[in-house]
């Protein structure tokens, strides 16, 4: 299985001197890709996704399930202030 895990704005990091990036949570905060394509391409059609949602980046994940699963692509910013933002 291959997803895009996207990334939001912590919550918490209003309170915090340098703004932190967390996992997205609920169905809309992953997408379940067609891991027959490239990675590249994957990663474009997840770019997409994550930025008609309104989320600040994502990773692309590959494993049997979401909990055993590794990242294959680093983390992508897709709004512009996730440049400046830490992620986990």
């Amino acid at each position: 299985m291959l997803f895009a895990q996207f990334y939001a704005k912590s919550a918490v990091s209003v309170y915090s001197p340098e703004p932190k990036l967390v996992k997205a949570c609920g169905d809309r905060a992953v997408i379940i890709l067609d891991a027959r394509k490239r990675l590249d391409d994957n990663m474009q059609i997840a770019a997409q996704v994550c930025k008609e949602r309104g989320y600040m980046g994502l990773t692309l994940h590959k494993g049997d399930t979401f909990t055993r699963s590794k990242r294959v692509r680093d983390f992508l910013p897709i709004h512009p202030d996730a440049v400046f933002m830490s992620y986990p």
